[in-house]
Formats: C-alpha cells, structure tokens, sequence
C-alpha cells in the first residue's frame, strides 16, 4: 500500500467523486494546503508519494517548496501540480521531483507513481517469498534478464530526444518480474487456486521474456550501457 499526503484543492473532491479503482494500493493519509502541515504527517506517516500544488504555496520559489519537500520528508517522489510556470521554473522543479499540469486526472496520476507501484509490489513479492521459502520464478520460463539495479537505472535514464521508451519499456519488464513473483507466491485456499497462480505466473513470465528481448534491442539501438 502507498501512503499519499495531497497538497491540493482540486483532488480531494476528484477523491470523493473519482475512479476510486484509480488509486488502488494507496491510501491518501493527508489533504489540506498548509506546507509546514505537509511535511510534518508526511514525515511521521512515512509518506511515499507527495502530490504538491505549487502554485498553492504564494512567497516561495514552486523548486524550492518542492526541494523542501522531498529532503525534508525523503519521500520517494513529489509530484508538482501547476497551472502556469515558465520554461525556467519547470526545469528547476523537474531537479527535484515531477512536474504535471493542473488540473489532472486520478488516472493520469497514477500514471505518474508507475516506478513507486512497481517497487512497492516488488516488496509485497520479496515479503510473500521469504515467508514461504518459494523462489522468485516459476521455474517454466527463463530467469530474469535484467537485474532490478538495471531496471531501477533505466526508469531514471534521459533520452537526448523526446523519446521516453526506454523508460516506459523498462517500466513494463520490473512490473511483469514483479507480478510474475507475486503470482508465484500467492496464497492457494485450495488445488485450483494453486492452478490459476501457476498459470498466471507462467503467462505473466512469457510476456516478460518477451518484452526483455525487445529492451535488449532497444538498449542496444539506443546505445544505452547499464
């Protein structure tokens, strides 16, 4: 589960009357639009992910307020909402967390906690694993080709064009790893849930397969070393 603290007037209604499926794995556990309020629950909280409407804090710099978020906090991400910044000020928010223009939707949020969902689910497989002593594979499909330090560094990786495919294509592959373990060690209430998880992990892990074959191309084209 991701713990969310909102800095915004537009979402909580969006919250209220929304997609909830949106948001599945999170729980919002802060709104409001005092930042000194902000950082301290999502310090306590331990808050992963801050949504944070700059143009909502008036007197301080939209990089700064970000800047101070993310170190103060040491949340995984910040997403800066705005309305209206320039080029300039959208460059230094971008140093420090993920700019988006508001108002958004729950959806396209989401979109933009892809690298934290996956961590996360990552955890929730290492945790089932280790409690039940099971693999991280199915054992009918190839091991991994990809270690997760390699994943982890080509979701940060900046194209020279505007082309983010690398990121998004390795976004793909630690999501199915992930899903594949998660899969494997899922609890089995009786033979046919044992079934239904074998078969969802050996699906999950052609896929996979799969789409590491076309990252290596893609890698390769790129010329990216990792």
């Amino acid at each position: 589960m991701i713990r969310l603290a909102i800095l915004d007037d537009y979402l909580p209604e969006q919250l209220r009357t929304g997609d909830e499926s949106a948001l599945n794995d999170m729980e919002v556990v802060w709104t409001g639009t005092d930042l000194d309020e902000l950082v301290r629950t999502a310090t306590l909280r331990d808050v992963q992910v801050v949504i944070l409407n700059v143009d909502l804090v008036p007197g301080t710099a939209p990089a700064h307020a970000v800047e101070r978020v993310k170190k103060e906090t040491g949340v995984d991400l910040v997403i800066a909402l705005y309305s209206f910044l320039r080029r300039s000020e959208l460059e230094a928010v971008a140093e420090h967390g993920r700019p988006v223009r508001s108002p958004t939707s729950l959806t396209q949020l989401r979109s933009q906690m892809l690298h934290v969902l996956v961590k996360s689910l990552f955890g929730k497989a290492d945790a089932a694993q280790r409690e039940r002593g099971r693999p991280n594979a199915t054992g009918s499909n190839p091991a991994p080709r990809f270690s997760r330090t390699q994943l982890a560094k080509l979701l940060e990786i900046q194209s020279t064009v505007q082309c983010e495919c690398p990121n998004h294509v390795g976004e793909l592959v630690a999501g199915l790893m992930a899903f594949e373990a998660y899969a494997e060690a899922c609890e089995n209430k009786n033979p046919k849930d044992a079934a239904v998880h074998r078969m969802l992990a050996d699906r999950t892990g052609r896929a996979r397969v799969i789409m590491e074959e076309a990252l290596s191309e893609l890698i390769e084209h790129e010329g990216i070393e990792i």
